[in-house]
């Protein structure tokens, strides 16, 4: 009997001496990374409308002329007569070659004889050349009309033209940059 407690004892030690040790845990020796930082996305839409007049210097116009300037303005370039604009209660005002509104500004500038538009028409042009120049003139009065920025047009005047019909051969008598709108009379901007 002794000796089979010896021999359990031996088999016993043997066992605890031949056994894999089992790992220890491993332990973090530095500090754990930081958490992500969590982002939000705010999508925000605003509706805003913006008016936004042309500035000097953007408008149509001829020379120091451009629709759009006040009486005050057009006074400045001095290519009107220094009484121009009275008397003062009046809502337009024109001397054959400008138009000025007071609520609008410059309405209409008729250009002197012997100059051309950008489009190369000038007085003596034909109304074939204008139509040819612009596609979209239509008849306007005893001339031509046709588109020139968002905000104007321009007229051509024709020597032969009735308000119904404008010939090809029609000569451009006149020529007039228009603002869409303004509160004139008809017979002030012709």
């Amino acid at each position: 009997m002794k000796i089979s407690i010896i021999l359990v004892a031996a088999l016993f030690g043997l066992a605890f001496w031949t056994a894999t040790p089992q790992p220890e845990p491993v332990r973090p020796t530095s500090t754990p990374p930081a958490p992500e930082p969590t982002t939000s996305v705010v999508t925000q839409v605003v509706t805003q409308t913006v008016t936004k007049p042309a500035q000097p210097g953007n408008r149509p116009g001829f020379g120091p002329l451009e629709l759009g300037m006040t009486l005050a303005e057009v006074k400045a370039t001095g290519l009107v007569a220094a009484d121009f604009g009275t008397p003062p209660d009046t809502e337009c005002w024109g001397d054959g070659s400008v138009v000025v509104s007071k609520k609008h500004g410059l309405v209409s500038i008729r250009l002197p004889a012997g100059t051309k538009t950008s489009t190369g028409v000038g007085v003596g042009s034909t109304a074939g050349e204008v139509r040819q120049a612009h596609p979209d003139a239509e008849v306007y009065r005893a001339g031509l009309k046709a588109k020139w920025t968002a905000e104007s047009y321009v007229v051509f005047f024709a020597t032969s033209g009735t308000i119904h019909q404008v010939a090809d051969t029609d000569l451009v008598e006149g020529i007039a940059f228009r603002a869409n709108t303004q509160d004139c009379p008809g017979a002030m901007i012709s």
